[in-house]
């Protein structure tokens, strides 16, 4: 009889069954946070059809950012921190607290602007209570993420913390500013119209896109099937999309032009880098042999966010060096195609059609299931978008028609994502057959 040995801890607990069940604590978290993300992203398309609402795009564009990807980040931020520095991953019930406590926060922001559309009087307490909920979800994630890396090794270590550190200081910041004027704090009422643009741009760019600019330098060669490297641009990219923001939020508060000038010159220079670095990447990748339109799907997606990420981040720009530090310098329509639909969602559904199959729950046979079923219609699906968001972007210069017709392409890819993505997780594994012979 064979015998086998099994490294123990301190407690005694076999070393590989606490590896398994990790792993699957992970594998669940992952899937747990893209799950509820891809449910704020259906309550976002089905807030843009029922378009009666005395809020207009406030309700669709909070779904997508405060709802599903800081959701999604909540839940995919703790694991590529643990990931790429070769730390211990944190508790589970601190991953899923935070995820619930995130998506909870959200809803109830939402939920809450939805039943008080005024910011005093009414239900109003109920989203202020939200952003308390979601302030504290993301110190929860802050946790998972950060605390980790003091026993991780590598270079990687402090860059990839100050990195995600930085990207969490900024939204907490920019939630603070949000909650205060939705509890109905009154210096947060009066000095509204200068808080407005410092709280969009800590949330738009120093949070979601600093944290995507950080994870891709991770996932996208990943995804390519390349070597992860760090190189000058990697380096730029994220120094330069942390350092702005908030630099241009500070400029905004203070009413300084030339700050929120630099601030945005910084964002464009990061941008700049990070497409850089992009093409490097994809110039290496490898040449898949099999699964070609899941890798297709996936590596396009990516890449093209990278790309109109570059594209929003100038036009952001171009209005701040227009307009210097002053309200009428932040412009949502013009970047609700660009930002929100070419970068952040765009690059959500990249993300998501790589990880559910490559560490979602399953076993092989449901992951090869998954890889089909996200792999199917891959031209279409990135030529809708891609070509949608262009007319977007074209129509927002004064022509209706092309703003109707792209925004009806959009519509149509991301419900196709949306059915994709929900097929794909309701893959179950295959009962196992019993054995012959008993």
């Amino acid at each position: 009889m064979t015998r086998q040995f099994v490294s123990l801890d301190k407690r005694g607990t076999p070393a590989l069954d606490r590896r398994r069940g990790g792993r699957a604590t992970e594998r669940m978290v992952a899937a747990t946070a893209i799950g509820l993300a891809a449910a704020f992203v259906a309550l976002a398309l089905l807030s843009i059809v029922l378009t009666d609402n005395a809020l207009g795009a406030w309700v669709p564009v909070h779904l997508l950012l405060a709802g599903a990807a800081t959701t999604a980040i909540a839940g995919l931020m703790p694991f590529f921190s643990a990931a790429i520095t070769n730390a211990p991953a944190a508790p589970g019930w601190l991953r899923f607290g935070a995820v619930i406590a995130v998506a909870l926060g959200a809803l109830l922001v939402v939920g809450g602007r939805i039943v008080s559309p005024g910011l005093v009087g009414g239900n109003s307490w109920l989203a202020g209570v939200g952003g308390m909920v979601f302030i504290v979800g993301l110190a929860l994630v802050g946790a998972a993420t950060l605390v980790p890396l003091r026993l991780a090794i590598g270079s990687r270590r402090t860059f990839f913390g100050l990195v995600y550190g930085m990207a969490l200081v900024n939204v907490i910041c920019g939630a603070t500013l949000a909650s205060l004027l939705l509890l109905g704090w009154l210096p947060a009422l009066q000095d509204w119209p200068a808080l407005k643009p410092a709280h969009a741009w800590l949330n738009v760019f120093g949070f979601v896109s600093l944290v995507i600019a950080g994870t891709l330098l991770h996932l996208l060669p990943t995804v390519v099937g390349t070597r992860i490297r760090d190189t000058p641009a990697s380096i730029v990219a994220c120094v330069a999309v942390a350092a702005g923001p908030p630099v241009a939020a500070l400029g905004f508060i203070t009413n300084v032009d030339v700050l929120a000038q630099m601030g945005a010159a910084t964002l464009v220079c990061g941008a700049i880098a990070l497409a850089i670095y992009t093409g490097d990447v994809i110039h290496r990748r490898a040449r898949w042999t099999t699964d070609a339109n899941w890798h297709l799907f996936s590596t396009t997606s990516l890449a093209a966010g990278v790309a109109w990420f570059l594209i929003g981040s100038l036009i952001a720009a171009w209005s701040v060096f227009m307009g210097g530090a002053t309200t009428s310098a932040w412009q949502l329509a013009p970047l609700i195609a660009p930002v929100l639909v070419g970068w952040v969602g765009q690059v959500l559904a990249g993300a998501w059609t790589h990880l559910v199959p490559a560490v979602g729950p399953g076993l092989a046979q449901r992951h090869a299931r998954q890889r089909q079923i996200l792999g199917r219609g891959v031209m279409v699906r990135l030529a809708l978008l891609n070509v949608g968001v262009t007319l977007m972007v074209i129509g927002n210069l004064g022509i209706p028609m092309l703003l109707a017709v792209g925004g009806a392409a959009v519509l149509a890819a991301a419900v196709g994502a949306m059915l994709l993505l929900g097929l794909a997780l309701a893959q179950h594994d295959e009962p196992a057959l019993a054995h012959p012979m008993g």
